[in-house]
C-alpha cells in the first residue's frame, strides 16, 4: 500500500512526494501537466525531453543541432532538412529528387548547382564558358559551349576537360576557337588524366573559328564533327 493506502493499478510505479510514497503512472509527467514532450531521467526524476515533440497523432518533432541514426531509416513521407544532410553510406532513392525549386525535373535531365541551390538542367546544358587570353582554364560542369580566345601574351590556351565520370554518358561538348586565324596560336584539348579524346591524349584546334563537338562515351571523349 502507498500513502494513501491504496495498492495501484497495473503498471504503476512507486514514488516518493517527499513526506509519502505514491502510486503513479510509468514514466508520467505531473499531475495536471499536458505535454507533447518525451519524458527522460536525470538520474533524480523524470524530465521533460523538449528536444522530441509528438502530438501523439502523426506528427513527431526533433529539434537538435546533430542527429545521428545508426541503421537502416525509412522515411515513407516528405524529408525536409534544413542544413546540411552528411551521408557516409548509401542512399537509395526510390523516389523523385526534387531540385531547389521542389521540381522533380525530366527524362534526361542532370542535376546542377547555382552556387546557392540545385537545379535540374539538360543534360547537354546552354551555358556558355568564355575563355579568353589564358594560358589554361578548367571547363564548367554545366558547360555546353566554350568559346576561347588566345591572346599577344599567351598564344597557347589549354582547355582541361573534366572526367568523363562528372558527366553522364552522351553529354555533348562543343568548343569554338572565336577567332580569326593568327600564325603559331593554338588551343590545346587536354582530357583529364590519362583519358582521351579520340584514343589520343590531346587534340589542338589551330584554325580560325575552328569548332569541336565531343561526345561522352562514358569512359573517354570523341569527335563528332
Amino acid at each position: 500500500m502507498d500513502g494513501n493506502n491504496l495498492p495501484g493499478s497495473d503498471g504503476q510505479i512507486l514514488s516518493t512526494t517527499g513526506t509519502q510514497t505514491l502510486w503513479i503512472p510509468s514514466f508520467a509527467p505531473d499531475a495536471g501537466q499536458t505535454t507533447n514532450t518525451t519524458l527522460r531521467w536525470d538520474g533524480t526524476a523524470w524530465v521533460e525531453n523538449d528536444n522530441v515533440l509528438s502530438d501523439g497523432v502523426t506528427n513527431t518533432w526533433i529539434n537538435t543541432a546533430n542527429l545521428e541514426v545508426n541503421g537502416a531509416t525509412t522515411a515513407s513521407g516528405t524529408l525536409t532538412v534544413a542544413d546540411t544532410l552528411t551521408a557516409q553510406s548509401t542512399v537509395t532513392l526510390e523516389a523523385a529528387l526534387v531540385d531547389g525549386n521542389n521540381m522533380p525535373g525530366s527524362d534526361g535531365q542532370i542535376l546542377s548547382t547555382t552556387g546557392t541551390q540545385t537545379v535540374w538542367v539538360d543534360r547537354n546544358a546552354t551555358q556558355i564558358q568564355m575563355v579568353n587570353g589564358v594560358a589554361s582554364a578548367t571547363i564548367n560542369l554545366d558547360t555546353g559551349l566554350v568559346l576561347v580566345y588566345t591572346s599577344s601574351t599567351e598564344t597557347t590556351v589549354t582547355l582541361n576537360i573534366p572526367t568523363v565520370a562528372s558527366f553522364p554518358a552522351g553529354y555533348e561538348l562543343k568548343i569554338r576557337r572565336d577567332e580569326l586565324h593568327e600564325f603559331g596560336r593554338s588551343v590545346i584539348l587536354d582530357p583529364d588524366g590519362t583519358e582521351t579524346l579520340d584514343g589520343v591524349a590531346t587534340r589542338t584546334l589551330n584554325n580560325g573559328y575552328q569548332s569541336i563537338t565531343l561526345l561522352n562515351t562514358g569512359t573517354g571523349w570523341i569527335s563528332i564533327d
